[in-house]
């Protein structure tokens, strides 16, 4: 397994050097662009989570300060 994950981190770490050197030489701003999409199309993108410290809620709720 071990061999599985040094293997698979080596083709990474080849892909990585194969896309940097394609992307050596463009303009900082194409660059930030390829950044801002590429941000974009990763998991959870978006999204914002917060703790909770309540432990249990009830619905509806009751007496909702509006």
């Amino acid at each position: 397994m071990a061999a599985a994950a040094a293997d698979r981190l080596q083709a990474l770490t080849e892909a990585v050097i194969s896309q940097h050197s394609s992307l050596r030489g463009i303009a900082q701003q194409l660059a930030e662009v390829y950044y801002i999409v590429g941000a974009q199309q990763l998991d959870g993108y978006g999204q914002a989570s917060f703790e909770s410290t309540q432990q249990t809620l009830q619905f509806p709720l009751k007496n909702p300060k509006i």
